[in-house]
């Protein structure tokens, strides 16, 4: 996967992107996957358990994909559905972490084009975090001392009536956010995400 840097650019730009939410890892990104190493980093305060829905290879079913990405400046740990804000790296002077190999993959493969964006994604969809998922709902119930379901539920909930008041208010959309929108349209036309009953309504047309 090829990697992206232009630092020129970005200092001029000051990181549109990256005041817009921060940017998801791979699984690569990491030298240890288990569970008390991944704890450690989530208590450094500077990721969280995030995720998305997407669609089965083999069928019309939807589920959800958890990953971590860099935290959002006062964003919680479980942070599922993120309102997006400043990634919590990103300062003044650039991002904070100086090492340009450790910071996320998923930003690296942003091809900076020009000042306030929109730059060139040429990340293609990765399913790498399947394989990690068990340790990822591990932690998500470790922190939210609340099961994998209900924690869904109730981030969903959320998110759908936090846009949808933007909406009312004529607010513009981030554009993740419209992504939100999108995979529940899909959703909708097939299997609702894991069958539950409290997200079913939600999903209406």
């Amino acid at each position: 996967m090829k990697k992206y840097f232009n630092k020129d650019m970005c200092t001029r730009c000051k990181g549109a992107c990256c005041k817009e939410m921060g940017c998801v890892y791979l699984p690569s990104d990491f030298e240890c996957l288990e569970f008390d190493y991944l704890k450690d980093l989530l208590d450094q305060g500077k990721i969280s358990i995030s995720g998305q829905p997407f669609n089965g290879f083999c069928s019309d079913d939807w589920s959800y994909l958890l990953y971590l990405r860099a935290r959002n400046i006062n964003s919680p740990i479980v942070d599922l559905f993120s309102k997006g804000g400043p990634c919590i790296n990103l300062t003044d002077s650039g991002c904070s972490i100086a090492d340009i190999h450790k910071r996320p993959t998923l930003g690296l493969t942003v091809e900076p084009r020009q000042v306030g964006g929109p730059c060139r994604q040429h990340y293609i969809n990765d399913f790498s975090w399947l394989d990690y998922n068990t340790v990822l709902k591990q932690l998500l119930e470790y922190y939210s001392n609340k099961s994998f379901q209900e924690v869904l539920v109730a981030q969903v909930k959320e998110m759908f009536f936090r846009i949808n008041q933007k909406i009312k208010n004529k607010e513009q959309l981030f554009n993740f956010e419209k992504f939100y929108f999108k995979w529940y349209r899909e959703i909708m036309v097939n299997k609702p995400l894991y069958e539950i009953e409290e997200i079913k309504y939600l999903l209406k047309p």
